[in-house]
């Protein structure tokens, strides 16, 4: 791969799967704001009511928070929103907007607060029980999260709506659902078979691929209950985590990337052909800095070999390579729910651990090493985002990016924070020039420190959740681990634990 790597994965992790069927839905300038926001069309409405800003009801002043949240431009929605709560106090509409407006900028807890007392005031508020949804997401909490989601699909008005069929695939592939998935494909085919051939045909092929699926759960390890793999790096792009798979006797590159919210992505064509691929429907997603949408098709995995072990029931997206030098597949270790997962850049080893043999080694290793370990919540179903503290007096949300590079933050925060900026360029494979800028950055995790006299200022809000507008504020890439620390992503107790030992 060539380019910035900032990069690979964090831009393959913009997930289309949905929005390629939205694409396909005629919307006109006549639409009622109402059909666009449930046809999950933010930007239109936000565009929209922008250009009228000075003549907004109420309900259109909170529709356009709302839509400016959901596509990541919550500093925006922040002062109107914070009038609409002094204005209305006790409005649940507004409670549940200031929610939505929190939760994009990453503020959970504040979201949580917010959300909780929309709903002790209105137990049916909608946009309350749907943040309430993601927000169980977000803490791992799957069987809460469905609960909400299925409170929410009663609602007339929600129940059928396109918004939250996309809230429900995003619900049952975090969950690893894959019946769910084919039902929910199938209830989508049978709406569109009249309206739309195309739309009918794509959901019909993702069901079919989804009831493919037998066992329980997806992206599950088989093997002993510590499995330990060396690691190789490639001499071109140091800081990624590359591992040799074999197949029938020919070798293929596996890139490690917690970036991907995919989980599973193949680009190679023989590495898909051996591995018996089964395909679904079209899919859309951009990588990299590659110039504009990929076109590929959803994917469906038995089995890849894996070290000593097998990972089972991979989904996610065959998008074949833009060029030559992109490597074969790219796994998110993070989808490994079954396995504590630890990078040891200090070893260069990926260790996969069950839960139990987990906390007998690191209860060994913390009495023997006090003061080693850094523990911190685990936020998020697909990328590991963490609670950081930046300048030594900003919280932040911090995305932990082994598909990165280094330490990166997004250009409207670094603004907002006055920090010193100053221009540099990259030159892409494709010849095109980058333009962007660099600022000293301090971050800190608990003990552990980073300190950058040229840290990376990107608009990080490319990035985001395409139906809650959340990103992070700061990525940390494997150079800022390499040689140093070791990561270990816990989903059991739902924490990352950062620790300067291997253990």
């Amino acid at each position: 791969m060539n380019g910035p790597k900032f990069f690979y994965s964090f831009l393959s992790g913009v997930l289309f799967t949905g929005f390629l069927l939205l694409a396909s839905i005629s919307i006109s300038e006549t639409e009622s704001l109402e059909d666009l926001y449930f046809n999950a069309q933010f930007s239109q409405i936000a565009a929209r009511l922008e250009n009228k800003k000075k003549l907004l009801s109420l309900e259109e002043r909170l529709l356009l928070v709302e839509c400016q949240a959901r596509i990541s431009q919550g500093r925006s929605a922040e002062t109107e929103v914070r009038s609409l709560h002094e204005e209305f106090p006790e409005s649940p509409e507004v409670l549940a907007a200031v929610g939505i407006v929190a939760f994009s900028r990453g503020r959970f807890e504040m979201a949580r607060l917010f959300t909780e007392k929309a709903l002790e005031i209105d137990p049916d508020e909608p946009k309350a029980i749907l943040t309430k949804a993601f927000l169980a997401l977000y803490y791992q909490d799957f069987s809460a999260a469905q609960n909400q989601y299925e409170e929410l699909k009663k609602n007339p008005l929600w129940g059928e709506s396109y918004f939250l069929y996309l809230a429900g695939l995003e619900l049952y592939k975090a969950s690893g659902q894959p019946e769910k998935l084919r039902s929910l494909y199938d209830k989508h085919a049978r709406e569109q078979r009249r309206s739309n051939r195309d739309i009918y045909d794509n959901a019909k092929m993702n069901a079919k691929m989804y009831g493919r699926i037998t066992g329980e759960g997806l992206f599950r390890v088989s093997g002993p209950g510590k499995i330990v793999i060396p690691w190789q790096q490639d001499p071109s792009h140091e800081e990624n985590i590359v591992f040799p798979l074999n197949i029938e006797g020919t070798e293929f590159q596996l890139v490690l990337d917690t970036g991907n919210a995919v989980g599973w992505m193949v680009h190679s064509r023989d590495f898909f052909n051996l591995l018996n691929s089964h395909t679904g429907g079209r899919a859309l997603t951009q990588i990299g800095l590659v110039s504009g949408m990929l076109y590929g098709l959803n994917l469906y995995n038995d089995r890849i070999p894996f070290g000593s072990s097998q990972i089972l029931r991979l989904s996610g997206m065959y998008v074949p390579k833009p060029h030559p030098s992109f490597y074969d597949a790219n796994l998110n270790p993070i989808f490994l729910r079954n396995r504590v997962v630890t990078l040891d850049y200090i070893e260069n080893l990926l260790v996969l651990r069950s839960k139990e043999r987990f906390e007998e080694e690191l209860e060994a290793a913390r009495t023997d090493n006090p003061g080693h370990f850094v523990h911190m919540p685990f936020y998020g179903y697909e990328r590991p985002l963490v609670p950081l503290i930046a300048e030594d007096k900003y919280s932040i949300l911090g995305l932990f990016e082994t598909g990165a590079e280094d330490i990166t933050i997004r250009q409207d925060l670094a603004l907002e924070w006055g920090l010193p900026l100053s221009p540099s360029v990259r030159y892409l494979a494709s010849g095109q020039v980058f333009r962007y800028a660099k600022t000293p950055l301090r971050i800190k995790a608990g003990e552990f420190q980073w300190i950058r006299k040229e840290a990376d200022v990107w608009p990080l809000d490319r990035f985001y959740d395409r139906l809650t507008g959340l990103s992070p504020d700061i990525v940390i890439g494997p150079k800022a681990f390499k040689e140093r620390y070791v990561l270990s992503f816990n989903p059991f107790k739902k924490e990352v634990i950062l620790s300067d030992l291997s253990y």
